[in-house]
């Protein structure tokens, strides 16, 4: 939230004292969350910029920190719904020390907001908007 938008509502009583006709306050309320929409709207826009900068970087350390999140996901479904259930069953068999489950719950939070976004990105090119 943008540090503005902690005085909308000061700003929404200082129009009502200004503006003693109900409709009008309202007509002037609904203009100051039109620019304030505008304003968050600016914020993500300058976001998405700042994104697709990283991305066309050739520095590894700037554009590849995204990918390299996705691989540590990737890295650690394939162990935890993969590789663990044979190394469990192995160790069964073998009388090896049983391996250790990975916490998930803030990775499947990782993998399904990393999911999200790149849905986005296929519904963009299945529409044509990026290449």
């Amino acid at each position: 939230m943008p540090p503005v938008a902690a005085f909308i509502p000061i700003i929404g009583q200082i129009i009502d004292k200004l503006f003693p006709d109900e409709t009008k306050a309202n007509e002037a309320k609904l203009e100051l969350a039109k620019l304030q929409q505008q304003g968050e709207l600016q914020l993500m826009l300058g976001q998405i910029q700042i994104n697709k900068a990283e991305a066309q970087t050739g520095s590894l350390f700037i554009g590849g920190w995204r990918p390299a999140v996705g691989w540590i996901c990737a890295i650690a479904l394939a162990y935890e719904f993969v590789l663990m259930p044979l190394f469990a069953w192995a160790s069964l068999n073998f009388g090896w020390q049983s391996p250790p489950h990975l916490v998930m719950d803030g990775l499947m939070e990782l993998v399904l907001a990393m999911l999200g976004v790149a849905g986005l990105r296929t519904v963009e090119k299945i529409q044509g908007v990026a290449k």
